[in-house]
């Protein structure tokens, strides 16, 4: 069966199993995701069909037909799966992904990327030396989110054993639990190791874990740092929280802060010259989207 019946094939599958209703946005162009599916008509979206990600992501995968790596293994090749990849920023994960591609292609590594497409850029382009390539997740207009997120990890997938027909990687690295369930079909499917690199999780940005929504974003976490060979963060912090959360070994974690590029950084003189300042006190300066897991309360209230 050739690649344009199958996708067919997947699309009908997916329509009959559906009744799909839509906002007038699809989940990829909030601006927040995360707080617009816990705030959308006031409901949060999960429901009973919905819970089990994995059974949905398995009927989007062509029956499960695997392909496997037929050339020589090049340890300089990088899968990294971003669920959210310049232009199409969600949060600072888009970034941070963005700033590692270049950085390792720079150092001599061959980076693909596969990420979601909100459905206005290329499907595949190479730029900065990255290979990047947009897929659409199979549910992509559904109002449940983690619908949705299923579509996305099984479009994901499918890209990336399409690419291991041409390439061979030596790795996978993930971003955070929503690209998880790909992340780990491709590690079985080509016997890649798997780096994981975790930038928040649950229980972290609630303070504990107090609804089903939590509770199954909080297993998908889980399931994704057990079974990958090695986990990144970004600070001690996230070190230990994982560590206390997972019950896993420090030795599986590798502490990487966020850099910055002082090239980037460019400020205008008197910047602040409009700016009603009192030139006699402190200033202080923080950047980030207004919402409680960055603190700008506590800065506040630190500051007084």
């Amino acid at each position: 069966m050739d690649r344009g019946r199958k996708k067919s094939r997947i699309r009908r599958v997916y329509s009959k199993q559906n009744e799909l209703t839509s906002y007038s946005l699809p989940w990829s162009e909030h601006v927040s995701t995360y707080s617009y599916y816990e705030k959308a008509d006031g409901k949060i979206l999960i429901n009973e069909k919905s819970k089990d990600l994995e059974e949905l992501f398995q009927k989007y995968l062509l029956n499960g037909n695997h392909c496997k790596a037929i050339s020589k293994a090049d340890i300089l090749t990088i899968l990294l799966l971003a669920w959210e990849y310049p232009p199409h920023l969600i949060g600072g994960l888009a970034k941070h992904a963005h700033g590692l591609s270049i950085g390792l292609q720079r150092l001599g590594y061959k980076v693909y990327v596969i990420t979601a497409n909100p459905g206005y850029l290329k499907s595949e382009e190479f730029a900065e030396g990255v290979h990047i390539y947009r897929v659409s997740s199979y549910c992509d207009n559904n109002s449940d989110f983690f619908k949705w997120v299923a579509g996305l990890n099984a479009a994901i997938a499918e890209k990336a054993l399409h690419l291991a027909r041409k390439h061979s990687f030596s790795i996978i690295h993930a971003h955070d639990w929503l690209v998880g369930e790909s992340a780990n079909f491709i590690k079985s499917s080509l016997n890649l190791p798997l780096i994981t690199t975790i930038h928040a999780t649950e229980h972290g940005r609630n303070h504990g874990i107090y609804t089903e929504l939590q509770s199954f974003i909080h297993e998908k976490e889980q399931k994704l740092v057990l079974t990958s060979d090695h986990i990144i963060v970004c600070s001690d912090y996230m070190n230990e929280e994982l560590v206390q959360l997972f019950e896993i070994s420090e030795k599986r974690i590798a502490i990487i802060p966020n850099g910055v590029e002082n090239d980037r950084i460019k400020l205008k003189k008197n910047v602040l010259a409009s700016l009603p300042m009192q030139t006699d006190k402190r200033l202080i300066f923080s950047i980030g989207r207004i919402v409680k897991e960055k603190g700008f309360d506590t800065l506040i209230e630190a500051a007084f």
